[in-house]
């Protein structure tokens, strides 16, 4: 459960010691608390499982939509209150001296192999990310089996406390009115004044039974009160899952590898106009085109799109062919604006992403239908550029994107200062740009990328475009030259300069670079 956490974590969130060693040290306090002290009351912590583990099922369904310290504190609690429950009843069978040297192998054992699980076996047998409410599950199922074998647990009370049942139905009830807040679904107003009256009634009913204990003879052991509520529990655990893992069985590829999870969905857009596959990985959409105009750009890339000022508006275009970089591929949306002689060339690390992008099960087309030649390098775009630069193959793009941010984990070392000034090396001259696709549900990255334009003289220009719905995404694009390039009139109309005040410049210390970088301040929330 500890690295399953730990990857649900960083695939959206970076990887910085802020998170992962949270997880972590979690585990390893929880390990303390039961082997080590008393800490571990089944009263307290069974509930705190069974509450944490539904609430962790509804962020697992809100995803994205969420707040960031949410998610993360929801799933650090619930990583608390498993543990908890694991070492403790762990604790609690610890056998004598004799046998101890068995015991703790056999637990470190145990450990190894789920590691192995989580990092080698899941990622091959899995489309994607599943260990997580495997494990959810897994843990739920073996305490019902625990407190089932133990003639002692709760689970056995003679006289069972009619609370139980009450406040599970409560909290039962009581979701909906989470859900309404979170706008996931509404409930009728005809239905509204009954809904708040049961729910304010069953409230006063808890207060009461805890405050008085409830009538002598609901406590009778014929009415089991505790089993019924622990299946209850379990079976809701159970359907709530099934239902996260197949919430959207409209996808018609996903597959996963050492990268992540990808999937492409097959649906209409919100206005139902027109019919798109669209690109995730894992909860970020990275592209989406239609299946009947296949060469209009969509998704970040459309009209009013940063991207598109950057390739049309560059003085290179009225002169000749146009050398074109991308760090990212996603399905190689921008190739849509080539002509014929234009050099188009990618960077990409995931070999799922590049198959797909080349037209792998027919769902894109963008680079196949491109005028342009289209050159992919596959591996890492810095450590690709540099052994490029290592051999005198400058590849003077008169535009480069960095397009590798729109998840919420961000790989640092494509916006650092040495990353900077390896981008700059590669470009035709001064009127090349560099354009940062800086669209992010969680993170800010225009002080990273102020800061870098401030280290080297660059002129920055922040153009964004409005979510328009349907296939057209909300984007941030920001544009950075030496030259005169982003002086025409089309961005000048559109676009904010990013003014570098004398007076407020950003300490040298805060901008990025390969021994600094600090995502946790800029988590927009």
């Amino acid at each position: 459960m500890l690295l399953a956490t730990t990857n649900l974590l960083t695939q959206d969130v970076a990887p910085i010691p802020l998170l992962w060693v949270l997880p972590l040290c979690l585990y390893l306090l929880s390990f303390v608390l039961t082997f080590h002290g008393t800490w571990y009351r089944r009263a307290m912590f069974h509930p705190l499982f069974a509450i944490t583990a539904l609430l962790a099922v509804l962020t697992l369904f809100r995803g994205a939509e969420m707040r960031v310290f949410s998610q993360i504190g929801i799933f650090l609690v619930f990583l608390f209150a498993a543990c908890m429950v694991c070492h403790g009843e762990l604790a609690r069978t610890r056998p004598s001296a004799r046998y101890l040297t068995s015991f703790y192998l056999l637990l470190s054992a145990g450990g190894a192999a789920g590691g192995i699980f989580v990092a080698i076996i899941a990622p091959s047998i899995f489309p994607t990310f599943w260990e997580y409410q495997l494990g959810l599950w897994a843990i739920a199922t073996l305490l019902l089996v625990i407190l089932f074998l133990d003639r002692e647990s709760w689970l056995h009370d003679p006289k069972p406390d009619l609370l139980v049942p009450a406040a599970f139905l409560t909290f039962l009830l009581a979701v909906p009115k989470y859900l309404v807040h979170a706008r996931m679904i509404t409930i009728p107003d005809e239905l509204a004044l009954a809904y708040n009256i049961g729910l304010g009634l069953l409230i006063c009913a808890c207060v009461w039974l805890a405050l008085t204990g409830g009538p002598n003879w609901a406590r009778d052991k014929k009415f089991r009160w505790y089993e019924m509520t622990s299946g209850a529990v379990f079976l809701l655990l159970t359907t709530v899952l099934y239902m996260q893992l197949n919430k959207q069985n409209e996808y018609v590829h996903r597959e996963r590898n050492f990268y992540g999870a990808v999937a492409i969905y097959e649906h209409w857009d919100r206005d139902m106009l027109h019919a798109a596959y669209e690109f995730m990985h894992g909860r970020i959409i990275h592209g989406i085109q239609l299946t009947k105009n296949r060469k209009l750009p969509a998704s970040y890339y459309g009209e009013g799109s940063g991207a598109r000022f950057a390739l049309l508006t560059n003085p290179q275009r009225a002169v000749g062919s146009m050398r074109v970089g991308a760090i990212g591929l996603g399905i190689g949306t921008i190739a849509t604006y080539s002509r014929p002689g234009d050099v188009y060339r990618f960077y990409e690390i995931n070999p799922a992403v590049i198959r797909l992008a080349q037209g792998g099960g027919g769902y894109f087309s963008y680079l196949t239908d491109a005028p342009a030649r289209i050159e992919i390098a596959a591996g890492d775009a810095r450590l690709s550029l540099e052994a490029e630069a290592a051999r005198g193959d400058f590849q003077k793009f008169d535009v480069l994107f960095v397009d590798a941010f729109n998840g919420d984990s961000i790989p640092v070392h494509l916006l650092t200062k040495e990353a900077m000034a390896l981008y700059l090396s590669h470009l035709r001259g001064p009127d090349s740009v560099i354009v940062v696709n800086a669209t992010n549900l969680a993170i800010d990255l225009s002080p990273v990328v102020a800061g870098l334009a401030q280290v080297y003289g660059l002129k920055a220009t922040l153009i964004r475009a409005s979510d328009r719905g349907g296939v057209f995404l909300r984007s941030d694009f920001i544009l950075l030259t030496r030259g005169k390039s982003l002086d025409s009139p089309q961005i000048q109309q559109v676009g904010f300069q990013m003014r570098q005040d004398p007076a407020h410049r950003i300490a040298d210390k805060r901008i990025w670079a390969d021994d600094y970088s600090n995502v946790a301040r800029l988590l927009l929330r």
